[in-house]
């Protein structure tokens, strides 16, 4: 699945586009950022893997850009449970949650992602 942006984190942050690759039965999924270049060092994203209650089951996090200063290739373990995943970008210096902005004019605190 792509997801095609731009989805602005706060003032900062874009990510241009999103490839997610969960194979049927898998309990994994791949993923791909594809980030505007980010000049802020404060910045980090999580994606996190959640119950139906919204608990946190799993979760991985970074720095934007950490491959080449654009692209970010990570994967994470979906344990049994999982009803949703979403992608939430915040500031390392006190947690604060960069509000998301999609092209649609859409906005909330996370990106949620598709899970098949």
């Amino acid at each position: 699945t792509t997801m095609t942006g731009p989805f602005q984190f706060g003032a900062a942050v874009v990510l241009d586009r999103l490839d997610l690759v969960q194979a049927a039965g898998q309990d994994a999924v791949r993923m791909t950022l594809a980030w505007q270049a980010v000049d802020d060092a404060d910045v980090r994203y999580s994606v996190q893997a959640l119950d139906a209650g919204g608990q946190v089951l799993a979760q991985t996090d970074g720095v934007p850009g950490s491959l080449d200063g654009t692209l970010d290739r990570i994967g994470l373990w979906l344990p049994p449970g999982v009803e949703r995943l979403i992608l939430k970008v915040y500031r390392a210096s006190d947690g604060g949650i960069l509000p998301v902005t999609g092209p649609a004019g859409e906005s909330g605190e996370f990106l949620a992602l598709p899970l098949s």
